[in-house]
């Protein structure tokens, strides 16, 4: 099995629905900048992510991140589109595979309790595309508990504190970091080319 189905069901951003697909059983991911973790994608479930992003509902998945850019609508056609997209994660490569592989039925749905065996002793990337916070608490709090290692990132911190159980705050500003520290959130802060790192990043 090279990947699974972890939850499908209604985002908890917004209610429209979604789905969280683990991958790289087999071969622990591709992604060069983590190395070997099973990667974690939380994807809209009705639509190729290129359009979600184009047309603003990615909302479901990625919440309040203002990486997301911008949708302006073109007088002429009306053809809507995003515009100043800044997240780092591109759409044709992780998230575009595996939506497409999910489209196929290459993933099968597995329990929690499930999850859980397959996860456990593994480096586990939440979020390779997604906000974690998009998932149900309890699908976390049931299938990662016996993780090696855990990474993920969640820009919805202030309206979900709970997930600082599994994951950091990405932060945009230094208020943004203090403000999430006093949550008890480990951080990860977005800075200028020329901005120095504060103590302890």
């Amino acid at each position: 099995m090279q990947g699974f189905v972890l939850y499908r069901g209604p985002s908890e951003i917004d209610g429209q629905p979604i789905v969280c697909i683990a991958t790289g059983l087999m071969t622990g991911g591709s992604n060069k900048k983590t190395g070997a973790m099973v990667q974690v994608y939380i994807l809209r479930a009705d639509m190729n992510p290129l359009k979600a992003v184009h047309t603003g509902n990615d909302h479901a998945i990625c919440g309040t991140c203002p990486h997301r850019g911008r949708i302006i609508t073109d007088p002429k056609t009306g053809e809507r589109r995003n515009v100043e997209r800044s997240c780092y994660v591109t759409l044709m490569h992780g998230p575009r595979v595996v939506y497409d592989g999910f489209q196929r039925g290459i993933y099968p749905d597995v329990t929690p309790g499930k999850a859980r065996k397959l996860l456990a002793g593994r480096h586990v990337r939440l979020g390779s595309y997604g906000d974690p916070a998009a998932v149900p608490m309890s699908v976390w709090e049931a299938s990662l508990d016996r993780v090696n290692e855990l990474s993920g990132y969640t820009h919805m911190w202030r309206k979900y504190p709970l997930m600082s159980a599994f994951c950091m705050a990405s932060c945009d500003s230094e208020a943004d970091r203090e403000e999430a520290k006093a949550l008890g959130f480990r951080t990860f802060r977005v800075r200028g080319k020329d901005d120095p790192k504060l103590k302890g990043e």
